[in-house]
C-alpha cells in the first residue's frame, strides 16, 4: 500500500513541512530555520520554515537553503528577540580551530604528517590538534624526533578497511566504523570543548586557517558560542551526500548535540557499509543538527574525477595530495605564510594552554625556528624575539605568523 506521506518536492513547498532543521527565533511559527540553513532537498527528512525575511531558495536538487540579507535578518532577529548584542571586541574575536586527523600505520600518510610537521603546516596550524591512530608514535613515526614532537592518541583495533564502487566506478573505503570509533575517542579527550570549531582533516588536505577562520566568523551565536551547525562543502554527489570527507567543520554545540546522540546513529545507521562522511551526514541528520551549504571551503579534485589538484584557487582546504611533494607544492603555491601559523600555546583558548601537540611539540626544542626559516624562504621580513612573562614554564616555542614573520617566545 502506497504509503501517504508527502514526497520531498511536496514537502519542499507546503508551508510547515518545508525540509529543514529546527531554529528557536519565534515559537509562535514552530520549527522556524535561521539564515543559511538547509530548508529542502531530495531525502531530506528535517521539517520547518525559513524565519521571516528569509527565502527557502533552491540550490541544487538536493539542497534548498534559507537566504536573505544578512544585515536586516542579524537586527530584526538577534537583535530584538534575544540574540546576542556582540561588542567590537567580540566581533574582532576570530574563531579558534581544533583539527584532528587518522594516520594509518605503514602509508604515506606518515610521511606527509611528518611534512606537516616541518612545514609547521597543515595540522599544525589549527589552533590545537589531536592525531589519532591505532599504534603509538614510536611505532607510526620511523624518525624519532619525529615521533617526540607528535602525540598520538591510540585507536584500539584495525584501521584496514575494504573498498566499495561508487556509481561511476570510484572506489570508496568503507571507513565508517572506524571514523566512528575515532569520534568516541575524540568525545571521550573532550580537548575540542575549548575551541570553538571541530574539523576533521584527511591527512593528505592542506588546510588555509585565515581562510576558514574568514567563512566562520559571520555565522549565527546562541547563547554566546556558535549555533549549532555542519559545513555542507560541495553541491554535487552521485548520491546526494553533500559533505565531503576532506575537510569536515562542525560548531562545538553542533558537536554536543553529535555527543550526546552518537548512540542513536551507532544503533540506526550501519556504520560498517558507509563511507565516513557518509554515515557523519547521516547521522548529524538524524540529530537535526543543522547543515549549512559553504562552496568556498573545500577544493576537492576527485569530485570531478581527477587525482590531483592546484592549490591556486580561493578555496580553504585543497585535497588530494598525496605525497610529500605534491604537498610541499601546494604550500608554496598558497604561500607559506597564510599556512602556517602556530606551533606554540600562544592561541590557547581564553588563556587556557593547549595540551594536545602543540605546546609539547614546540616547547621542546629550538629546532622549528630554524625550520621556519628555511621553509618560509623569501619574503620573511624579520625574525622577532620576545618574551612573555605571563607564560607559564621557561621553555622557548618557535611559531610563524601571518605577517611572514618567524617568532620565538620565551615562555616563563
Amino acid at each position: 500500500m502506497k504509503s501517504a506521506a508527502p514526497t520531498a518536492q511536496e514537502k519542499k513547498h507546503a508551508p510547515g513541512l518545508v525540509s529543514g532543521l529546527p531554529g528557536a527565533l519565534d515559537a509562535s511559527e514552530g520549527i522556524v530555520l535561521t539564515i543559511d540553513e538547509q530548508c529542502g532537498g531530495k531525502e531530506w527528512t528535517g521539517s520547518g520554515t525559513c524565519a521571516k525575511g528569509l527565502t527557502c531558495k533552491r540550490q541544487n536538487n538536493w539542497y534548498s537553503q534559507c537566504t536573505g540579507d544578512r544585515a536586516s535578518f542579524t537586527k530584526i532577529h538577534l537583535g530584538a528577540e534575544g540574540g546576542k548584542n556582540t561588542s567590537t571586541a567580540e566581533e574582532e574575536k576570530q574563531p579558534t580551530l581544533f583539527c584532528f586527523s587518522l594516520v594509518a600505520p605503514n602509508t604515506y600518510e606518515t610521511a606527509v604528517m611528518a611534512t606537516q610537521l616541518q612545514l609547521q603546516a597543515g595540522l599544525f596550524a589549527c589552533d590545537g590538534h589531536l592525531v589519532i591512530s591505532n599504534v603509538t608514535a614510536d611505532v607510526l613515526f620511523t624518525e624519532k624526533h619525529v615521533a617526540e614532537r607528535i602525540p598520538v592518541s591510540v585507536l584500539q583495533g584495525s584501521m584496514w578497511v575494504p573498498l566499495t564502487y561508487g556509481p561511476h566506478g570510484h572506489a570508496h573505503a568503507l571507513n565508517g566504523q572506524v571514523f566512528r570509533r575515532a569520534w568516541d575517542l575524540l568525545f571521550l579527550d573532550g580537548a575540542y570543548e575549548r575551541y570553538d570549531w571541530t574539523i576533521k582533516l584527511d591527512v593528505d588536505a592542506v588546510i588555509i586557517p585565515p581562510r576558514v577562520r574568514a567563512i566562520l566568523h559571520d555565522r549565527p551565536h546562541r547563547d554566546g558560542k556558535y549555533a549549532p551547525m555542519y559545513l555542507l562543502n560541495t553541491d554535487k554527489d552521485a548520491v546526494g551526500n553533500l559533505l565531503h570527507g576532506p575537510a569536515e567543520v562542525l560548531s562545538t554545540l553542533a558537536m554536543t548535540r553529535f555527543k550526546v546522540g552518537i548512540g542513536q546513529c551507532r544503533e540506526l545507521l550501519n556504520s560498517s557499509q558507509m563511507g565516513e562522511d557518509l554515515w557523519l551526514n547521516k547521522c548529524l541528520q538524524l540529530l537535526k543538527v543543522p547543515g549549512v551549504q559553504e562552496l568556498r571551503l573545500l577544493q576537492d579534485a576527485y569530485m570531478w574525477g581527477k587525482k590531483h589538484v592546484g592549490c591556486t584557487t580561493d578555496q580553504a582546504v585543497f585535497h588530494p595530495l598525496k605525497t610529500t611533494q605534491e604537498w610541499s607544492r601546494c604550500v608554496a603555491q598558497i604561500g607559506k605564510p597564510a599556512v602556517a601559523v602556530s606551533l606554540a600555546s600562544v592561541r590557547g583558548y581564553k588563556g587556557k594552554y593547549l595540551n594536545h601537540g602543540q605546546h609539547s611539540f614546540a616547547s621542546r626544542t629550538w629546532w622549528p625556528c630554524f625550520a621556519a626559516l628555511l621553509a618560509t624562504g623569501v619574503g620573511l621580513s624579520f625574525v622577532a624575539f620576545r618574551a612573555a612573562t605571563t607564560r607559564p614554564r621557561g621553555r622557548g616555542a618557535c611559531y610563524a605568523t601571518l605577517s611572514n614573520e618567524v617568532r620565538t617566545e620565551d615562555q616563563r
